[in-house]
């Protein structure tokens, strides 16, 4: 068997019993369910799956794949990805910044410290879509304008 069709590593995600069961019957291999989970979907959406072991996947696929989760985060519309500035400020000397709203593109102006909207839900002003300002994405812009 090839690493690409291993099994699911139930072991290193701390699920036993008929969660575990039910893992192995719906995925045939460890791809199959990064490829199920990176695509915005949740093992707690099929039955026999409760919110304890969806989270306890979501924990080993952080940890033992971090490129995937990051390209799941990417993929779920829950979570605003990708912020702006061109360094303009206020007046009083406030940020000017935006974000791109996940699921309509539209850019959205906010003023003010990025840091103090880190995991915080916001509504798009065209669309009316709530997405979390995600902390791993968010963090990253801090950190590109504070170079």
């Amino acid at each position: 068997m090839s690493s690409a069709t291993t099994t699911i590593p139930t072991d290193k995600m701390g699920v036993t019993g008929q969660p575990e069961t039910t893992l192995k019957q719906e995925f045939e291999n460890k791809q199959e369910l990064i490829d199920y989970l990176v695509d915005c979907n949740k093992v707690s959406d099929i039955s026999g799956i409760g919110s304890k072991t969806s989270n306890r996947v979501f924990d080993w696929l952080k940890e033992e794949h971090p490129e995937e989760n990051r390209q799941r985060l990417v993929n779920d519309p829950a979570y605003c990805t990708e912020y702006h500035t061109n360094g303009e400020t206020t007046e009083d000397g406030e940020l000017i910044w935006s974000f791109t709203c996940p699921r309509c593109g539209e850019e959205n102006e906010m003023i003010g410290n990025p840091k103090q909207f880190r995991n915080r839900p916001i509504r798009c002003n065209e669309c009316n879509w709530v997405s979390c300002f995600h902390a791993i994405f968010l963090n990253e812009f801090i950190v590109s304008i504070d170079n």
